[in-house]
């Protein structure tokens, strides 16, 4: 019953108000996407505590959040309602003790509600109080270790685990053993009882039960039976068309009586394992008769349904019965012992592991529950096979405490959170029960963490609508359909597809009328067309749209032609479907691309307003082997992208060279790093460098033989070979450092030395390389933290997680704001919206890889392991290995099924599905073949899907406005393919695509495209006479030339200097000093005398390498000095060059104490730009000033500060002898000669940083003036 009989506001609905204001029992609140759970949860919240009549204590409640964000942005509304209550009501103690009791109330993630219980209750669970809870890198390590030496004690001592290793372990490496052992560790520790749970998993394989009897048959049943019966229908529509006219009248005998043994076999599923392998084994398929007199092509029909009968009958003789039942029950039998001894290593690992953990004072995030459950817990009864959950004291303290326990996402809570959540809530036995449960089981995508949307299920099943007052037993069930997020375009799409393809068979939930989502969101309108949902799809066979396949092309799935078929570029599906979603955002973004710009509602201004990149998302199921490939082709386009990687971080550039370089550190005798450090940025050796140095060593390692070639001594050196001894001394030094010094400490040294940190600032996506070797240098500081030490054994954890595909993610660089498209996983959009939405990839297989695991685990069926027979050498899936696959590959298609919902309903206004095949025009063939009229899609069809791209597709195909999408791939005479159609108010348009359409290469069209092709397949081409009009193009043609071939004769690329030169040229380059001196042997001098161009580059390597942290005074100068020859950055002769004072007295200059002053300094910062011709050279007054030609511009910039306050300085030291000018005659000469190469310095800087340059500088060292030159 409702707290209150206040009429309800306008912005609220029905179901929302009730949701808010209805008290009583336990409530569930199925919010659809865009249905505002989160604003109903918070205004639930704050009348329960501004209640006029029964308010109560925001510390009464238990708010339970998925996220930290989450938590923060309710803690913030919360405050907001109160302060506004205030106003109202100044006086009120009870609103002023709610504002001040905000900060401490339990609005909060789950995993910190037990942190704080555990901090509270420590004592009883006999932790440290200091306990802190471990990260990452420091479990992986411990976990490990504990293993490890478990391990050498099992091998030592243990006959039953030699025993399971014999049988387990191929060959010498037992790491799929212990990745077992882990494994089924995490798992267990998913349930509330996880030994508990082992015993029962075991207990399954000892019982003496047939196979009908046991857990794993009835999924295994409903398997066989949707297979039976798509082969049924098969047949089935097979009589149909042999009984037709001009039918094979002649099968219909035989496929009666195949279609009865069928049906038989179905029936048998009701009566058990037994019955039903027996009717299985009886089906056969005989010979044919001849059918002469019949049409071909309905012969044909008929053949190609009875063979998918007799493919789907065969599949289930040999993957079901190839084995008996007493084979299947011996063998279950024969696995106990194993699985007994595999649980009882688990169980001591899991204590070996608690004890490190205890001895270290740590926890980690499965232990915050756990831990959590014991102190909520009271001592548990077993009554035989069942374990009462009943509350501890501190439970009962906690259900007195809050009035009402709030849980958001409910659809992601595993089976210990339900628990946890169980214990302090209130139940029948004490009051009324108090849960308010708000989610949306179509979201829930969280399987890989074990979520359990059964446990929401069960309740929206079971819970009763608020119909009347009985309805709070066992609870209240509350549907929220309206979507206040997306245009109608959106929703009806949306329901449209979901209507056909979510059912209780394979999608666990049945879409109907009360999980359909209601249009209410109020947009302005809008050109229908514009905001129709697109569907994009790219053909990757080499067959033209609309031509007819030959049967060959039917049949393969290669494309015809071999190698010479590369020609037509049958890029990859990431790269096509990136080319055509540039296409798509150009065109809507582009003026004059022929097609209206779009434009999107802007909810500051209420009105429309033209189409932003920040508006655009890409959502992909996964991004690893996509993300990266898409974001090379969108920017290749123009587009600005920014996708935040949940991995990638090791395969990252920076980051594999940066572990190459450590590996070498810590081993330099490993010839694959050690080649990729040589071929990088660090030290720059060419292939045919490190080909020499093998062809001068060609026996032995390839580390030793660069080694033994730098250990040479030759009369004359040249430069590569100078910076491959410089470099591999640096190694030295730094294997000594690793020795003395922390890692972050070698890191850091590495990172100031080489100079790299500020070098991949420079490249593309600059920050975001920067940001990940700052991350790597804070994952080593973690390590230590952890009291670990030692370069070899942090290089062994980033091996492990490497190969356990633990990837660290990417560190984030951009912020909301920015303009920029964004791509994500559809797990990280979720919760999220945008204006445009892209769902690309669809045709990507479904990852099925973790199936085929040798061992199984399910939550309800436990263990899946692999018979193993060491004497036959034999390894074969055991009957509850085959169940556990089969029930994990239907939960994975529902997962499937709500990831693909989430996707659809992040958008606002604009939905475009893209998507690729192989094959399409197979696809579609294979599409429209369906089991059933139904609306709703038969479960044997949508159980074949193999991606999203096969459910979408079929669903689609029934709509009214598909009719290409029928007719694909078929000739204009034949017959559109006949489906069952559903008409429907869904707006959809469709667009084909070949993949050479999309290819970067590919100019052909028309008659050329054609010629090109029958080239490419080597076919004959007939002479004919040549055309006079083509004649004449030709000869046109040939006899063409250049009318700007002066552009030929400028240069492709200019260096900053050179372009300094040109401007200079007219008269100032006269006045330049001498800077390339005659050789010694011509003016008779023993002693090299440096240039001033040669002083320049000495100066600047100082500047470079300085340690500016210091006091850089005249004594700590030439302290550093010392050290940059100790370390051979400079020779003795060179360091004497340096003119101490001239530093000294910048350093102590204002613009030197900014320098000092700086958040961020880069120096030596190079750079390379592309500029049209007229631009660059236009300074110089050339003559070819007009040229559109592209030229390469690069360059080093000195020195770039970024101030406290963020803006940009640029600060160029000049060494040039200025003479005895005064000051201001000096900075006269300096800003003539220098000025035009500061203002590409700012260019360069503004165009790739995406950021102005505040102020420019220009220092002369030889007459210590800083000169401010203007850049625009």
């Amino acid at each position: 019953m409702s707290n209150s009989r206040e009429s309800k506001p306008d912005r609220w609905t029905a179901e929302q108000w009730q949701a808010i204001t209805r008290q009583g029992g336990n409530l569930l609140v199925a919010a659809a996407a865009g249905s505002g759970k989160t604003s109903v949860l918070v205004e639930r919240i704050i009348r329960k505590i501004t209640d006029p009549t029964e308010p109560i204590g925001v510390d009464q409640l238990l708010v339970v959040t998925f996220t930290n964000a989450a938590a923060a942005e309710m803690r913030h509304r919360i405050g907001e309602a109160l302060n506004k209550a205030l106003e109202s009501a100044p006086r009120s103690a009870h609103l002023r003790r709610q504002l001040a009791l905000l900060p401490r109330a339990t609005i909060t993630t789950l995993h910190s509600f037990c942190l704080a219980l555990l901090r509270q209750y420590y004592y009883y669970l006999e932790l440290d109080p200091d306990f802190r809870i471990a990260d990452q890198l420091e479990i992986e390590l411990l976990r490990q270790d504990v293993l490890e030496d478990l391990l050498e004690q099992w091998y030592d001592h243990d006959p039953e685990f030699q025993q399971l290793a014999d049988i387990m372990v191929e060959g010498q490496d037992d790491s799929s053993l212990l990745g077992l052992i882990l494994r089924l560790y995490d798992f267990a520790h998913s349930h509330p009882a996880p030994y508990r749970w082992m015993e029962q998993a075991v207990a399954m394989f000892e019982e003496d039960q047939p196979l009908s009897a046991r857990k794993w048959t009835r999924g295994l049943l409903q398997t066989i039976r949707l297979e039976l019966q798509t082969a049924e229908t098969a047949i089935g529509n097979a009589i149909r068309l042999a009984g037709e006219v001009d039918g094979p009248a002649v099968y219909l005998p035989l496929l009666e009586q195949e279609k009865e043994s069928i049906s038989r076999a179905r029936l048998a599923c009701e009566a058990g394992w037994e019955a039903i392998e027996q009717a299985v084994r009886q089906i056969s398929f005989q010979r044919l008769p001849a059918a002469k007199e019949a049409d071909p092509l309905v012969k044909e029909q008929v053949q190609s349904l009875r063979g998918l009968a007799k493919d789907r009958v065969k599949k289930l003789q040999d993957e079901f019965f190839a084995v008996s039942s007493s084979d299947y029950l011996r063998d279950l039998q024969k696995m106990a012992p194993y699985l007994k001894t595999l649980t009882r290593l688990v169980q001591s690992f899991a204590e070996a592991y608690q004890r490190e953990k205890r001895a270290r004072s740590l926890v980690d995030f499965s232990d915050l529950e756990h831990f959590a459950l014991k102190l909520l817990l009271a001592p548990q009864a077993e009554d035989g096979d069942d374990v009462q959950m009943q509350p501890s004291d501190i439970a009962r303290q906690l259900r007195e405490q809050f009035a009402e326990v709030l849980i958001d996402e409910y659809q992601d809570i595993n089976l210990v959170q339900e628990t946890i959540l169980q214990m302090v809530s209130r139940d029948a036995s004490n009051g009324p029960a108090n849960r308010f449960m708000v989610g949306d089981v179509k979201q829930s995508i969280y399987r890989f963490r074990l979520a359990e949307p059964k446990l929401f299920l069960e309740k929206y099943n079971t819970y009763r609508h608020p119909v009347d007052e009985a309805a709070a037993i066992p609870g209240t069930r509350i549907d929220l359909a309206a979507n206040f997020r997306s245009r109608r375009e959106v929703v009806d799409a949306v329901n449209y597809l979901f209507r056909q393809i979510m059912s209780p068979g394979v999608g666990e939930l049945s879409y109907d009328p009360a999980a359909e989502l209601i249009c209410r969101a109020d947009y302005p309108a809008a050109d229908a067309d514009s905001m129709r949902v697109e569907v994009h799809l790219i053909d990757r066979h080499n067959a033209a749209a609309g031509g007819h396949m030959s049967e060959a092309e039917e049949t393969e799935d290669e494309p015809a032609g071999g190698e010479a078929a590369q020609l037509l570029e049958e890029a990859s599906a990431a790269q096509l479907e990136a080319r055509l979603i540039a296409q798509r955002i150009r065109r809507w973004m582009e003026p004059g691309s022929g097609e209206q710009p779009l434009l999107v509602f802007d909810k500051k201004t209420g009105g429309m307003r033209p189409l932003a990149y920040r508006d655009i998302v890409i959502l992909l199921r996964a991004t690893s082997g996509w993300g990266e490939t898409m974001m090379e082709e969108l920017r290749a386009a123009g587009i600005p992208v920014y996708a935040e990687q949940s991995g990638g971080y090791f395969s990252a550039t920076e980051i594999e060279v940066m572990l190459s370089l450590l590996r070498v550190i810590d081993n330099p005798l490993q010839d694959i790093p050690l080649a990729a450090v040589l071929r990088s940025p660090l030290v720059r050796l060419k292939e045919e460098q490190l080909a020499q140095i093998r062809i001068h060593y060609p026996s032995g390692s390839f580390a030793q033989a660069v080694l033994q070639y730098a250990a040479e001594q030759r009369d004359e050196e040249e430069e590569w070979q100078r910076r491959l001894r410089r470099f591999l001394r640096q190694v030295d030094e730094w294997r000594t450092i690793a020795r003395q010094s922390s890692l972050a400490g070698l890191l850091s040294q590495i990172y100031r030395q080489t100079g790299y940190l500020d070098y991949v600032a420079t490249l593309e996506n600059g920050q975001q390389r920067q940001a990940n070797l700052r991350a790597l240098y804070d994952r080593a500081r973690q390590y230590e933290a952890a009291s670990y030490r030692g370069l070899f054994r942090f290089l062994r954890l980033i091996d492990r997680l490497q190969q356990a595909g633990d990837d660290l993610g990417e560190a984030r660089t951009v912020g909301e704001g920015e303009d920029v498209v964004r791509m994500m996983t559809i797990h990280k959009s979720k919760g999220l919206e945008f204006p445009v939405v892209f769902v690309a990839g669809l045709g990507k297989r479904f990852n099925t890889i973790d199936l085929n695991s040798p061992f199984l685990l399910h939550k309800d069926l436990g263990f899946g392991p692999q018979v193993i027979d060491p004497d036959m050498r034999l390894r074969y899936p055991s009957f509850a290995a085959m169940a556990i696959k089969q029930q994990l590959h239907r939960e994975l298609l529902a997962e499937e099924m709500r990831v693909l919902y989430v996707a659809l309903t992040r958008a606002r206004e604009k939905l475009v599905l893209v998507g690729s095949a192989k094959n399409l025009a197979k696809s579609v063939e294979a599409w429209s073949n369906f089991s059933s009229a139904e609306q709703v899609l038969a479960d044997e069809d949508l159980i074949q899907a193999k991606g999203l791209l096969d459910w979408i597709g079929r669903a689609l195909l029934r709509h009214p406005a598909a009719e290409q999408l029928r007719r694909y791939g078929m000739s204009e005479t034949e017959e559109a393919r006949q489906v069952p159609q559903l008409h429907d108010p869904s707006c959809w348009s469709f667009c084909f695509y070949q993949a050479d359409q999309l290819s970067s290469q590919t100019a052909e069209t028309g008659v050329e495209q054609t010629l090109l092709t029958r080239i490419i397949h080597r076919e004959q081409i007939e002479q004919r006479p040549a055309d006079p009009v083509w004649r004449r193009e030709i000869e046109r043609r040939l006899s063409w030339t250049d009318p700007l071939s002066h552009s030929a004769k400028i240069a492709a690329k200019w260096s900053v200097s050179d372009l300094k030169q040109s401007a200079v040229a007219s008269g100032t380059a006269g006045k330049l000093p001498r800077l390339i001196e005659s050789p010694r042997f011509i003016t008779g001098a023993k002693e090299h005398r440096y240039t001033r161009a040669e002083v320049g580059t000495i100066m600047h390597t100082v500047l470079q390498q300085l340690d500016l942290r210091q006091e850089l005074d005249t004594a700590n100068l030439r302290e550093q000095l010392s050290g940059l020859v100790l370390r051979q950055y400079l020779t003795e002769e060179e360091a004497a060059q340096v003119d101490l004072e001239q530093l000294g007295a910048f350093f102590a200059s204002p613009l030197g104490q900014r320098v000092k002053q700086a958040k961020r300094i880069y120096r030596e910062l190079p750079f390379t730009l592309a500029l049209p011709a007229r631009e660059v050279m236009a300074p110089a007054g050339s003559e070819k000033a007009d040229a559109d030609e592209p030229i390469i511009v690069q360059g080093v910039i000195d020195c770039l500060l970024e101030e406290a306050d963020g803006r940009l300085t640029l600060l160029d030291f000049k060494t040039d002898w200025v003479g005895d000018e005064s000051p201001d005659a000096a900075a006269a000469v300096l800003t003539r000669r220098y000025a035009e190469q500061i203002r590409y310095y700012v260019r360069a800087v503004e165009r790739i940083w995406k950021r102005n340059v505040a102020e420019s500088y220009l220092y002369s060292l030889t007459g210590g003036i800083a000169i401010p030159i203007r850049h625009r």
